[in-house]
């Protein structure tokens, strides 16, 4: 499997978001999506500042009986940090000091197997465990419920203030989004339907499917060049499809019977295919999207104004560090145009544990942690 669909998390240092393309845009219309025709602009790196507008670093503290591993995924709520490594909840300050965390692995009824997403309100941390489970707990991790699902879970949003948004993995006798009571953990309603040909691909989606943009919930996924909106009234509708460098897959492609997702990747691979999405970030003025383009992994950030973009395969954050490749970064949006990202420690400190750029953040130390930053998108 190539990184373009499992980014290797190995150790970070350092966490942020993003997504986009080389487009021009046509106009909104009742006919259905705009359609985004990407153009081949490629470079090897670019600059943080090109991207975002702000970066803010926190180094956490390092706990030895508390050691984080590969990170999954990081969500900001109340100014507190909550970070997965897919086995641990962990939770930092702003400052990054350590305040709980949570690790309830097993099969017990208060117990999860694989934490494949997760949530948090004021009062409550919402668990999708692998083994078809949904579980609450406090924000202080006193357990509170569990319910059983008859699907295998992938991710989950807030949906509304009592409700949340469920997606399915890879099953095909469900539907794929499900709605559950926040509290009650009961489904409330289920809507569109699997499609038969998704089969041969679905069980590879990752659980980072949703983008809020003001009030607008976006719903994207890897081997998809089309980006939804979901409504409160539970209707789904495209609202872009791009096309990537005019080299997408035609539609009968989906149709095959493939044997494994293997032989998916080595038929996109051998027709020099364009395929997406399985990062996507959007703010006011701009897109960022990771893309695969035949077997390379992209990142491109689209101007919505210039009706530019470019394309590239690393992001340089400081003149004094080398430029870091984005399949070595871990993407996580919390909402809005802010994210996290996750950067390897190799590429924050050199082979002196001295940090490449101390005014990057002057106090990290390399302590094998991550330090999180919290970056918005320009």
């Amino acid at each position: 499997m190539i990184k373009s669909i499992f980014l290797n998390m190995r150790n970070y240092i350092i966490c942020f978001v993003i997504v986009c393309c080389s487009c021009r845009t046509t106009p909104i219309t009742d006919e259905g999506p705009v359609k985004v025709y990407i153009r081949e602009n490629k470079v090897y790196e670019i600059k943080a500042e090109d991207l975002f507008s702000k970066i803010r670093y926190i180094g956490l503290d390092y706990i030895e009986s508390h050691p984080i591993g590969n990170i999954k995924k990081t969500y900001l709520h109340n100014d507190t940090l909550f970070i997965s490594d897919g086995r641990t909840i962990f939770q930092y300050d702003l400052n990054g000091h350590y305040l709980q965390s949570l690790n309830r692995r097993g099969r017990g009824p208060e117990e999860y197997y694989n934490i494949m997403d997760f949530t948090v309100d004021d009062k409550y941390l919402y668990i999708v465990d692998q083994n078809k489970k949904i579980l609450l707990y406090t924000t202080n991790n006193e357990f509170v419920q569990t319910s059983r699902l008859d699907f295998f879970p992938a991710s989950l949003w807030p949906f509304g203030e009592y409700e949340f948004l469920l997606t399915s993995a890879y099953q095909d006798d469900v539907d794929k989004f499900h709605i559950y009571d926040n509290r009650t953990l009961q489904r409330v309603s289920s809507f569109c339907p699997i499609n038969k040909a998704e089969m041969n691909y679905r069980h590879i989606i990752n659980q980072k499917n949703f983008y809020m943009i003001g009030d607008r919930l976006l719903f994207h996924e890897p081997m998809n060049n089309t980006v939804y909106a979901i409504d409160s009234t539970m209707e789904i509708s495209p609202v872009y499809e791009f096309s990537l460098c005019g080299k997408n897959p035609p539609s009968a492609f989906w149709t095959q019977k493939f044997t494994s997702i293997m032989d998916i990747n080595n038929q996109i691979t051998k027709e020099k295919y364009c395929i997406g999405i399985p990062i996507y970030a959007e703010s006011p003025e701009n897109i960022l999207l990771t893309y695969r383009d035949a077997d390379k992994y992209l990142m491109c950030i689209y101007s919505k104004e210039n009706e530019t973009a470019t394309q590239f395969e690393s992001i340089r954050f400081s003149e004094l560090m080398p430029p870091i490749s984005i399949g070595d970064l871990s993407w996580n949006s919390y909402g809005k145009t802010n994210f996290t990202v996750a950067i390897p420690c190799t590429s924050i400190f050199d082979e002196n544990d001295s940090i490449y750029d101390p005014a990057l953040a002057p106090v990290l130390k390399n302590n094998g942690n991550p330090v999180i930053g919290i970056i918005e998108l320009k």
